[in-house]
């Protein structure tokens, strides 16, 4: 199952001027992938436009597909973490829509409102064959107006825990997980942490860190298999109207760092911030980051775009 949260603001909104194009690409590069029992899941977080009623007329027709609506709290952080625990909830309570019983699948997966499946038969093919408890592929970044793009690798499970963060080598929309494992995550996160998850609806940026530590650590523990297939399924979008970009950027950083405090502990989050500026400065210089794109290798999106006819 594939679980896309989308949350949209009033049209004379500015910030969120070009998501619903965006939602539709992610749909259709959903629609487009050639595999036989691919449930895919909406949830409109509350939009305070009229989100909800443009998908339903749609795309509502589809039987592999449900959309609901779950409407969001006023004082909510502007994040996804709330609408991807409703979701779950949904899937691991034996719940059914309109007739489908979404909790009869292996595996769910999420996909932001702004990213794009690319190749999930690959993904397929490897969970049957190895039966991890959680999976994460490789993605391929992107942007809008140019076919420029490039390889965002991950790292094996031996290096991940403790190295992915500092690396950037955790690629977020990719994360896959078995049922059974997410059942287990959550009765974790809740024992360990203090939220029942296995997202944290108090923090809108960091929820990809947090829920990928948690899973690892999870892992570990219950000694649940842990995979990673370094090919392209997915392609996660850089522009400048995500939900990560508009918040504050301090808002951003604190929040990032009660993930590392809670998981690492005050003093080694230091330690991970000098070892995470050794290797990518250009986190902490900006103007660095233009330089990195210049010398990286980079690729065509076109190329890895025109099977799903975006």
């Amino acid at each position: 199952m594939i679980i896309i949260t989308t949350y949209h603001g009033r049209n004379n909104d500015s910030r969120f001027s070009n998501r619903r194009k965006y939602l539709e690409e992610t749909i259709r590069s959903i629609d487009n992938q050639c595999l036989e029992n691919l449930f895919h899941l909406i949830i409109d977080d509350g939009s305070t436009d009229d989100t909800y009623n443009v998908l339903h007329t749609r795309y509502a027709h589809d039987n592999r597909r449900r959309i609901l609506r779950r409407e969001k709290g006023s004082q909510e952080p502007l994040t996804s973490t709330n609408a991807r625990n409703f979701a779950l909830d949904l899937c691991l309570s034996n719940h059914s829509i309109d007739g489908v019983n979404i909790s009869e699948h292996e595996y769910i997966a999420f996909i932001d409102s702004d990213d794009v499946v690319i190749d999930l038969q690959k993904r397929e093919e490897f969970l049957t064959k190895n039966k991890p408890d959680f999976l994460y592929t490789d993605v391929l970044l992107f942007f809008n107006n140019t076919d420029t793009a490039y390889l965002w690798k991950g790292l094996n499970p031996q290096q991940a825990y403790k190295n992915f963060w500092i690396h950037g080598k955790m690629p977020y929309p990719s994360m896959t997980w078995g049922i059974d494992f997410l059942k287990k995550l959550r009765e974790w996160t809740e024992n360990h942490y203090g939220f029942k998850g296995p997202f944290d609806s108090h923090i809108g940026c960091g929820e990809d860190v947090d829920v990928a530590l948690s899973s690892l650590e999870c892992a570990q523990e219950r000694n649940s298999k842990i995979g990673y297939l370094p090919e392209v399924t997915a392609g996660y979008r850089i522009h400048n109207s995500s939900l990560a970009t508009i918040r504050n950027q301090k808002t951003r950083v604190r929040e990032e760092n009660s993930v590392l405090k809670r998981h690492f502990g005050n003093v080694a989050v230091r330690y991970l911030h000098l070892r995470r500026f050794l290797v990518r400065p250009e986190c902490y210089i900006p103007y660095l980051m233009e330089v990195k794109n210049i010398l990286r290798k980079k690729t065509s999106k076109q190329e890895f775009f025109s099977r799903q006819q975006l």
